[in-house]
């Protein structure tokens, strides 16, 4: 079961960890805001290499659009609040169907060894910035002739958390881990908390190889998994 806390009582808990309630001037509000939420998509990163569901967003059914115009594929866009996707869906012969991680190298020559696939999918593009605007990234799905509706899975980006009665969503070790890392850097500006440092380091290590230890557990199943082509997930 996850705990939550809120930006205001995880600041304040900030504070006291870090012995800088004297030092208003130097750590103003605004700033250990920001450090908390860097400190928290840090994390976010970090359970998710390891076991994906803590942040999983399952895709939504859309219609698949025609093939690329004089391409071998077709081009879905990319969730533009996605930082990882996961996996593309496919409604196929009136069954969902997973498409199968492909490489750019592929898509002209699927199936290529894997038996029992009924497509494949790549990145096309990722999302690209020119001064201040953003291009949508693109996913490049094959054969060209896969139709019907496609989900794609994705983890999505961190959005900061700026109110302070606004919650983080909170898993064992995880308050630990996020106070400690977040008191390491702000102690980093004081030559005289070297003891202190030190200290937040080693119970930071010690609540991440727990929390590692969580994140993988929390993804494995009763049996193996596999594709629908034998491969082991």
């Amino acid at each position: 079961m996850s705990d939550t806390i809120t930006l205001g009582d995880l600041d304040t808990e900030l504070v006291f960890e870090s012995s800088t309630d004297g030092a208003a001037a130097r750590h103003v509000p605004a700033r250990r805001y920001a450090l908390i939420n860097r400190q928290y998509k840090r994390l976010r990163s970090l359970v998710s290499h390891n076991g994906e569901s803590f942040f999983r967003v399952p895709g939504t059914a859309t219609n698949t659009p025609a093939r690329a115009a004089g391409e071998d594929w077709i081009e879905l866009v990319y969730p533009t609040d996605a930082s990882e996707i996961l996996g593309v869906d496919i409604y196929h012969t009136g069954e969902w169907r997973e498409l199968a991680r492909g490489s750019w190298a592929q898509r002209r020559v699927f199936p290529g060894a894997r038996s029992g696939v009924v497509g494949e999918w790549t990145e096309l593009s990722l999302p690209q910035s020119t001064t201040t605007t953003v291009t949508a990234g693109k996913i490049a799905i094959w054969p060209h002739n896969l139709g019907g509706q496609h989900k794609i899975h994705y983890l999505p980006h961190w959005v900061p958390i700026t109110n302070t009665a606004h919650v983080f969503v909170l898993f064992p070790d995880w308050l630990e881990w996020l106070l400690t890392a977040a008191t390491m850097v702000l102690i980093q500006r004081d030559n005289n908390k070297s003891d202190a440092f030190a200290a937040a380091r080693d119970r930071n290590l010690a609540a991440e190889a727990k929390i590692l230890a969580h994140s993988r557990r929390s993804k494995r199943g009763s049996v193996v998994a596999r594709r629908r082509d034998g491969m082991e997930l």
